[in-house]
């Protein structure tokens, strides 16, 4: 499940999941939201943690049935990802959401609420891109923080870091795209009619 940060990627493969089809959380069991400002779930795991937790849930899954996962880095957080899942991830077909950067700004403004009250946090993580953002993207971010813009805060991060960044990853990756679905606002019923559109495709609808 692909697409740019703030087209609920993680809120759809969950919906998929509540309603019957059969998904892997790899951001869920590495607490982690697989981006700068990913660590609000509380402290990751140590690797073999992270790698138990990875075999068990693998175990119980129906090598029968497709499986959605999120698309990823090697990476998410500090924990790696193992390379064979990761080669495998790689190479399998695509389904990538797509949402305009204002409908994602406003996703991630509501998602990222708990962490921009953590102004001091916030900043810190910020300040961490200045090496990849410059120094007058990252102190126009900061004023938008202090001025409580968190949605024009979330455009700007989208159009100065994530798309940039989202772009790099993508580049050599000529993996098969078998749909591209509107996520919408993304809200709860955009959310609740994508994954319904994820489990209508061909792979999900025939089994």
């Amino acid at each position: 499940l692909d697409g740019f940060t703030g087209t609920a990627k993680t809120d759809v493969l969950k919906r998929v999941g509540a309603l019957g089809g059969q998904v892997l959380d790899l951001e869920g069991l590495a607490r982690h939201r697989g981006s700068i400002l990913g660590d609000i779930d509380g402290a990751q795991p140590a690797q073999k943690g992270f790698e138990s937790a990875l075999v068990e849930a693998l175990e119980g899954l129906d090598p029968a049935r497709p499986l959605l996962v999120e698309a990823e880095s090697a990476r998410i957080g500090a924990l790696r990802l193992p390379p064979a899942l990761w080669v495998a991830m790689r190479m399998a077909p695509r389904i990538v959401l797509e949402a305009a950067p204002e409908a994602r700004a406003r996703y991630l403004a509501r998602q990222y609420a708990g962490l921009v009250a953590d102004r001091g946090g916030l900043t810190r993580r910020l300040n961490g891109l200045r090496a990849l953002a410059g120094h007058a993207t990252v102190d126009g971010w900061l004023g938008l923080l202090e001025a409580g813009e968190t949605e024009a805060l979330a455009r700007g991060l989208i159009e100065a870091h994530y798309d940039p960044a989202y772009g790099r990853l993508r580049r050599e990756d000529d993996s098969p795209v078998v749909a591209r679905l509107e996520a919408g606002a993304p809200d709860v019923a955009s959310i609740e009619a994508t994954a319904r559109a994820v489990l209508a495709l061909p792979d999900f609808a025939r089994l």
